[in-house]
């Protein structure tokens, strides 16, 4: 089924991953031969639906929890030819195929309609284990709850299974349960949950800025035009394989390399009585500095807190605005964060800098992941912010502008001379705006600044769909029908 906006498929097998780095399940690169029994199960059962062999399987990466009960597998297909890109990504769990996702078409290939249920089985029923909690279903409901409105469990279940994005047979009280130890779990961890539930009324709603905005046709972020970058790709994977290495010096060149990547003036130093490196946001007068400190763990998990004064030990010697530690994971510990924020110390695991360099993020939208404390917290806000923010907004006035603006301007055309025609200025954009907005059931209107800029983007050079009118300050002239061109 076609997902709703092209790059929906990826984003949730990203957050899938994501997701259970924070759920603290194990997670690590296999083969196909080596991937776990059942969620191999579904996966063989879609390679054949699709007529594909286990011999085109490309990258296996899977998830297991402590206890077993939780196994989630995440595979890249390879399809042969010379078209690009030639992967598809297929995930399962345990119980079910979770999708696939092809980016040639951006199209979920196969979204499964339900769940199996469990054998039971013979003689006296076991008892029951605490469920847990599926990863991937926190990014559907918080697409669910993207205009802000709070819902019950029920109301998020029948809108997700009208929109094709949850199983029919998913019962209410199981995603209720979700939702709750997710909530629970992501607080014990001091950790920014994305959904939050109101104690009164038990609604749900999304801990974000409320977007009830109408979706409209619009490029996909640069995540997704970048995904494929081959250079990207063998960053992320010398960065991943170095952090549980042996040699601590490898991974400390891999994190520069990477920060480099983002667009740092990144050096490595290292060595006895030295910081492992530091970097450079070169962004002329709001440029900053940060020490970097790398910490590597065989077993993948950086114990104690040991680290954090030595983060800040060379910041004032190289003049540097924040300090940062990087490494594969840390404890969840209280004393931990408690050293962060008295040190102003901010603590990046791999899986952070792997999901901005596959977000393609700059180093002036990365400056609030320097603040002190865990950067996954922030990493959050950042996504939203892209995909709901004031780019959404900017880009929407726009096209509305260029919809019903042109409209209004080609009646006055026609029923009056020149000389009587009606001004675009800000007022009249934004009463045209809110009236569209009305009609698409947004209960919040645009603002000046922001149908400011858009009036300054669509007279840009490099955009040239208005011009402003001469001696009338503030106004534009609409240069064509949207359809005349591309969607802003």
């Amino acid at each position: 089924m076609p997902t709703n906006g092209s790059s929906y498929g990826t984003y949730c097998l990203g957050m899938l991953i994501d997701a259970a780095l924070e759920d603290e399940l194990i997670v690590e690169r296999r083969t196909w031969k080596s991937l776990l029994v059942r969620p191999k199960a579904h996966l063989s059962r879609e390679l054949k639906r699709l007529g594909l062999s286990p011999k085109q399987v490309g990258d296996c990466t899977q998830a297991l929890s402590n206890d077993g009960e939780e196994q989630i597998a995440v595979i890249s297909v390879g399809r042969g030819g010379h078209q690009w890109p030639n992967e598809i990504t297929i995930a399962a769990d345990q119980d079910q195929l979770i999708g696939a996702f092809d980016p040639r078409t951006d199209f979920d290939l196969h979204i499964p309609d339900a769940q199996p249920t469990p054998k039971r089985s013979h003689g006296a029923s076991a008892p029951c284990k605490a469920a847990h909690t599926r990863p991937y279903l926190i990014p559907i409901v918080q697409k669910i709850l993207a205009d802000g409105k709070p819902r019950s469990a029920q109301q998020i279940l029948e809108i997700g299974i009208a929109q094709g994005l949850l199983p029919k047979t998913m019962l209410r009280k199981n995603l209720y349960g979700h939702l709750v130890q997710y909530i629970e779990r992501t607080k014990a961890h001091d950790r920014k949950p994305l959904i939050i539930q109101n104690q009164t009324d038990r609604t749900f709603t999304i801990n974000q800025p409320p977007d009830d905005w109408p979706d409209i046709p619009t490029p996909e972020p640069p995540d997704q035009n970048q995904s494929q970058d081959p250079q990207r790709k063998a960053v992320i994977e010398t960065l991943t394989k170095t952090s549980t290495g042996t040699n601590p010096t490898d991974f400390e060149i891999a994190v520069c390399e990477a920060f480099e990547y983002l667009g740092y003036i990144a050096k490595h130093i290292g060595g006895e009585r030295n910081p492992d490196g530091v970097i450079d946001a070169p962004l002329g007068p709001k440029a900053y500095r940060s020490m970097i400190e790398c910490k590597t763990s065989v077993k993948g998990l950086v114990q104690g807190s040991g680290f954090v004064t030595e983060a800040i030990k060379y910041k004032d010697e190289y003049h540097a605005d924040y300090c940062a530690v990087i490494g594969p994971k840390f404890e969840q510990l209280g004393t931990l964060d408690a050293e962060l924020q008295t040190h102003k110390v901010a603590l990046w695991t791999v899986a952070d800098l792997v999901r901005i360099l596959s977000m393609a993020t700059n180093p002036y939208e990365t400056i609030p992941l320097f603040d002190p404390g865990r950067a996954s917290n922030v990493l959050d806000d950042i996504e939203w912010e892209r995909r709901h923010g004031r780019a959404k907004r900017v880009r929407t006035i726009a096209n509305v502008l260029l919809e019903e603006g042109w409209k209004a301007q080609v009646l006055a055309a026609k029923e009056g001379p020149r000389e009587e025609a009606p001004l675009l200025n800000e007022d009249a954009a934004m009463m045209l705006v809110d009236a569209w907005l009305e009609k698409q059931g947004a209960k919040t209107g645009c603002t000046r600044a922001d149908v400011r800029a858009a009036f300054d983007y669509l007279t840009s050079p490099l955009v040239a769909r208005a011009i402003y009118v001469d001696g009338a300050e503030g106004a534009i002239i609409l240069c064509g029908h949207i359809s005349s061109r591309a969607y802003c």
